[in-house]
Order: structure tokens, then sequence, then C-alpha cells
């Protein structure tokens, strides 16, 4: 496969789900992250499982790419809706550039045969020097979302009576 089509899939696909059932941004991030933090961490010690019931020379690559897309897949599906149709709007910017994110985080995870040739591509050389960039605006978008819109259980201005 193109490593262009694989990381088109990789960050389309669940920015599209993402979109399509309203996942709040903090969360679609949060589950960015924490995969990532797996995949790095227990990316090995899940291929070593892994190996003990199949055999197959890619099993790095399929326990890092697992690892880090089940929290994004999982959270997806349990938090849809999370968001009013309204609300959705005001999300998509920090979805995008989360999704941006978690195409920069799967990329070394892929074989590395596919990474060097994304980078040898056109769009490949343009990433590259902005990757660090866009994890940075992807992660103060996502803290403004957090930080200044209202939140469901917010009592500001209500009073008991």
């Amino acid at each position: 496969m193109d490593s262009l089509l694989i990381l088109g899939l990789v960050a389309g696909l669940p920015l599209a789900l993402a979109i399509l059932f309203r996942v709040s941004a903090v969360f679609f991030f949060l589950s960015i992250v924490v995969g990532n933090l797996l995949a790095k961490h227990f990316g090995y010690d899940f291929s070593v499982v892994i190996g003990s019931f199949m055999h197959n020379n890619q099993l790095d690559v399929i326990s890092g790419l697992g690892l880090q897309l089940l929290p994004v897949g999982l959270t997806v599906f349990l938090t849809r809706k999370s968001l009013t149709t309204s609300q959705i709007m005001l999300h998509l910017v920090p979805l995008t550039l989360a999704s941006s994110a978690l195409a920069i985080l799967a990329l070394p995870l892929l074989p590395k045969g596919v990474e060097g040739t994304f980078y040898t591509t056109s769009i490949g050389a343009q990433i590259r020097p902005v990757e660090d960039l866009v994890i940075g605006l992807a992660s103060v978008s996502v803290l403004f979302l957090v930080w200044f819109m209202p939140h469901s259980g917010s009592r500001h201005g209500k009073k008991d009576h």
C-alpha cells in the first residue's frame, strides 16, 4: 500500500468518525495521547504476547498500531454524541489538528520502509519540519476547549433554593 494512503486512512477515518459521531475533541485527543503512550511503553511486550499465539514478521507494527488506534476507536464509539450538533463546529479545528497529530505519531509505528517512503514524497518533505508544530497546535487547541468552553456539569449562574 502507498504510504500516503496508509497515513490518510490512519488520520482520515478516525477524523470522519469523530465528526460523524460528534465526539469531543478533548476525548479524541486524550485517546490519541493514551494510545501513543501505550504503544511506546507496552508495544514490545504486547508483540511478545501476540507472538505466542501467532507468527508474523510484522508483530511489532501490528501491536504498535493496535495499541495506538484501539483507544481512539473505543473513544469514538463510547463517547459518541458527547457534543450537540452546534458544538461540533467549535471542535472541527481541534479535531482536525488532533487527527493530524495521530498520523504524525503513528508514522514511526509503521514499517521503516513505509516511513522512509513517506518522507521522500513531496508531502512528506513538507510535513517533517512542522511535525512538532502540528502536535503543539493540537495540544493547545484542545486545552483552549478545556479552559474556555462551558462544561455540561457547570453550575455558574445557578442558585440552590
